[in-house]
């Protein structure tokens, strides 16, 4: 018996030793037909949640609107300049600064940033992250951030300098920078998709790491050259019950597409890289705007979703739905709406937009299932400066 014991086991070893390499190569194609496919679950799991993300926000956005005494769905921290295009104040008193490096797609949920810690637009160094531009040290920390405490329901300490009424604590500045508030956070983000501000590109983080926030919101800031002050077309500033089609209006967005919408603003017609007609405003060139990117003259860069799809962008509506949208610019000519606000830019009389086409097709921001702007309403009028054009990369 033991003889036939011994005999069987080395039976079993020779078996194995011949047929090793067979199991393994099996192994092999197995896996590598399972993993193309566990990719795709992978990348649907992270679609999912990127848009139960965006869901999440645009229902707690419209429950804000319900409590906020101006109804708006965008929080709004700190105040508006004292006056007309007055200075936001120092730093860290976290008032939104739209002039230089524009705080106001950003500001309004999310944690510390680690990004630009050598200023607005400047580079990254990951050593002195409590310097970033979107830190707590600079007033845009999680405390300064006013849908955190709506939406997480619980009291964030505030970390920033001790004029400021903060702890000072440099641990706390780092701790913000490591919170997982990741309603916040696209589990797809990446970082840089191939056309945004420099500063970002060279960073090398997440939107999460470099700016709190993997999503913008819709801050549509416009203005004349005959005024300082900047004017508010999308749902920034303005009533939830001042907003035409909510459905169809873009609140929050994946800040790798931030400048999608507004991609042909101010350039010249595209016929081949868009399909524009050769006319494409019969009214006469747009300026160039503000916050308007030279997609041109950098050299018609794709902009690569962050779900494997170029151009592609989860979004949120102003009615609480969220979905995915191709955005590659918007529609030229624009589409002739019914009826055009009378506006008096400045609130004196002394700069009137007349309600016509050609005085508003420059700022009507759509394509049929979405829409940037907020026309027919009436722009909102803000003390704000001007935001200037960014500098992009492609």
């Amino acid at each position: 018996m033991v003889g036939q014991s011994q005999n069987r086991i080395q039976e079993w070893r020779a078996f194995t030793s011949i047929e090793s390499v067979v199991v393994i190569v099996i192994v092999g194609l197995l896996l590598a037909l399972a993993l193309p496919s566990l990719r795709r679950v992978r990348a649907q799991a992270q679609q999912d949640q990127c848009l139960a993300n965006l869901r999440s926000l645009g229902q707690a956005s419209k429950a804000y609107a319900d409590q906020d005494t101006s109804e708006f769905q965008i929080p709004f921290p700190g105040a508006e300049p004292t006056q007309l295009c007055g200075t936001p104040g120092p730093a860290a008193n976290g008032n939104i600064n739209t002039f230089g490096g524009n705080t106001a797609p950003y500001h309004w949920g999310g944690k510390s940033g680690r990004g630009e810690t050598n200023g607005p637009g400047g580079t990254t160094d990951p050593t002195q992250l409590v310097n970033s531009y979107w830190g707590t040290k600079n007033g845009r920390g999680p405390v300064q951030r006013p849908m955190n405490e709506f939406f997480y329901k619980r009291k964030f300490v505030d970390h920033r300098p001790a004029a400021f009424g903060g702890t000072d604590s440099l641990q706390g500045q780092i701790d913000d920078a490591s919170l997982a508030l990741n309603v916040y956070r696209c589990p797809a983000d990446t970082g840089y998709g191939g056309f945004h501000v420099c500063a970002w590109s060279s960073s090398g983080l997440t939107s999460y790491d470099h700016y709190g926030t993997s999503y913008i919101c819709n801050a549509f800031l416009t203005g004349s050259s005959a005024a300082c002050n900047a004017i508010s077309n999308g749902p920034f500033m303005r009533p939830a019950s001042r907003i035409p089609q909510p459905a169809l209006t873009l609140l929050y967005l994946e800040n790798v597409g931030r400048f999608a919408p507004r991609l042909n603003s101010g350039q010249p017609c595209y016929p081949q890289q868009l399909g524009e007609p050769a006319n494409c405003d019969p009214c006469g060139a747009c300026g160039s705007g503000i916050e308007t990117p030279n997609w041109g003259g950098v050299g018609f860069p794709t902009i690569h979703g962050w779900h494997g799809a170029d151009w592609t962008f989860n979004v949120a509506f102003c009615d609480g739905s969220a979905g995915s949208r191709f955005i590659q610019g918007h529609t030229r000519p624009p589409p002739t709406l019914n009826s055009y606000p009378v506006f008096d830019f400045l609130g004196n009389g002394s700069l009137v937009i007349t309600p016509i086409y050609c005085n508003y097709r420059c700022v009507i921001i759509r394509r049929p299932d979405w829409n940037y702007d907020t026309l027919p309403a009436p722009p909102v009028r803000t003390k704000f400066q001007k935001p200037g054009t960014p500098f992009v990369c492609g």
